[in-house]
């Protein structure tokens, strides 16, 4: 998905990453990797956040 946001020029940050993640959960709402994705990547995020923010 990364190498796909890059090749048609959408910046590499969290949001329009999740932005890209969430729209295709909506075009496969069956798939339940997508499903656990959306749904823990928010949490991902803020932890390495956390640890980033703790050196």
């Amino acid at each position: 998905m990364l190498a796909d946001m890059e090749r048609r020029g959408i910046a590499l940050n969290f949001a329009n990453f999740y932005h890209e993640l969430y729209a295709q959960h909506l075009r496969q709402p069956s798939d339940r990797s997508l499903k656990a994705a959306v749904e823990y990547v928010p949490s991902l995020w803020n932890i390495a956040q956390l640890l980033k923010d703790a050196h």
